[in-house]
């Protein structure tokens, strides 16, 4: 007979705090989830507002053609006065082309909207990490009224190197990630190859996060205090 008075009890400690993760996790997801596709319906609205049938002739623009000829024959860049814009506008432009030829405006409108949702919720994650609050439909609204109907829905190099910026915008100061210099350097390097422009905020972005190491401002008092880290490691790459 076995005596249980000298067995040793043996208890368990279940932490559940995963599950709270878990739920706040979903809870984040079926909010991503839910702004993506009231962004994609508004946008495809705003879209046939603007192009009945989804019939979207600007963003291949005839001249377009002639640069593409031009591209895949190899003499792109060779003394012609047209087509100077930046080479991934053109390669962009090709993939297009290339994948949806037989339906290639509408195949643009689609590929627009889905880009334009792209840089709306790069937009919002940043508008969230600077204010600290949720935005949704409002954002989505002006954006659609303001810079897609005017802009984004019929520049196209204007669209892919806002894309570009956007996301290399986020990883520079938004993210923690291994390596994340590099990878915003590569995003940089392809909006600017994609429209030149873009290269006077590209150096403002990096002159400011360059400058947030080692110089940190902050008020005090009501008095401006600036401090410089000298000491203060500007950047690791490794």
């Amino acid at each position: 007979m076995i005596n249980y008075t000298n067995t040793p009890c043996l208890f368990f400690y279940v932490d559940f705090s995963f599950l709270e993760q878990i739920k706040k996790k979903y809870e984040r997801l079926n909010l991503d989830v839910t702004f993506i596709l009231v962004s994609i319906l508004v946008l495809a609205f705003v879209t046939h507002l603007k192009f009945p049938h989804f019939w979207n002739t600007r963003y291949m623009q005839d001249r377009w053609f002639n640069c593409l000829e031009l591209l895949f024959s190899g003499t792109l860049y060779g003394g012609q006065p047209y087509c100077m814009q930046g080479p991934f506008l053109y390669h962009s432009l090709s993939m297009v082309y290339l994948l949806f030829s037989d339906h290639l405006y509408y195949s643009f409108s689609f590929v627009g909207i889905f880009l334009n949702t792209t840089i709306l919720y790069f937009s919002r994650l940043i508008i969230e990490k600077e204010t600290k609050q949720k935005v949704f439909l409002g954002f989505i609204l002006l954006y659609a009224a303001v810079v897609y109907f005017h802009f984004l829905s019929s520049l196209w190099g204007m669209l892919i190197s806002t894309l570009f910026f956007m996301v290399g915008l986020y990883l520079l100061f938004y993210t923690n990630m291994k390596y994340k210099e590099l990878f915003s350097v590569l995003f940089f390097f392809l909006a600017i190859f994609t429209k030149l422009t873009v290269l006077i905020p590209t150096f403002f972005a990096f002159a400011y996060y360059f400058l947030s190491k080692v110089i940190q401002v902050s008020f005090k008092n009501g008095e401006l205090m600036i401090t410089v880290e000298q000491e203060k490691e500007v950047i690791s790459l490794f």
